[in-house]
């Protein structure tokens, strides 16, 4: 979906339409890749975590963006599916805003939820323009309990 009108896109490959391209994954054992199912827009969706192995991990992706002094205001919106077998535990499926250095500039958006069906998150980034940011989403399994999932699209 493109952006609406007057709304400029800075991340690169966000509909994540040319698989991981642009994305950085995370250095863990269990390495976030796309999917074809379950995707919002095809061909692809992000896909973080996992249902088939109960594995201690950090499955990640990030992007640098330079977000230009020219915005007033800055927002930023995906769609997210979740899946978790088990909502107990310390298992989290998140979305993070890290500054220079992987400081943690905020946290938005931290659950852990089944939804199993696509949700509309989207957040102003109050202070913003003119910073160079990371967009950073993890699916977070403790590696006991329940296997938990994350899908990114748009």
């Amino acid at each position: 979906m493109p952006p609406s009108a007057g709304c400029y896109d800075q991340l690169v490959n966000g509909s994540f339409s040319d698989g991981l391209s642009a994305w950085r994954q995370g250095k863990n054992p269990l390495l976030p890749g796309s999917t074809i199912d379950p995707v919002l827009t095809a061909p692809f969706a992000a896909a973080l975590g996992t249902r088939v192995q109960n594995l201690n991990s950090f499955s990640s992706i990030r992007q640098t963006v330079a977000l230009p002094f020219v915005y007033d205001r800055v927002f930023i919106s995906f769609w997210a599916y979740t899946w978790a077998e088990s909502l107990a535990g310390s298992d989290r499926q998140q979305f993070v805003i890290l500054g220079p250095g992987d400081v943690v500039w905020a946290t938005p958006w931290q659950v852990l939820e089944n939804e199993q069906a696509w949700r509309q998150h989207m957040f102003e980034l109050t202070g913003a323009p003119g910073s160079t940011i990371d967009v950073y989403f993890a699916a977070i399994n403790d590696g006991a309990g329940g296997r938990t999932a994350l899908y990114i699209d748009e």
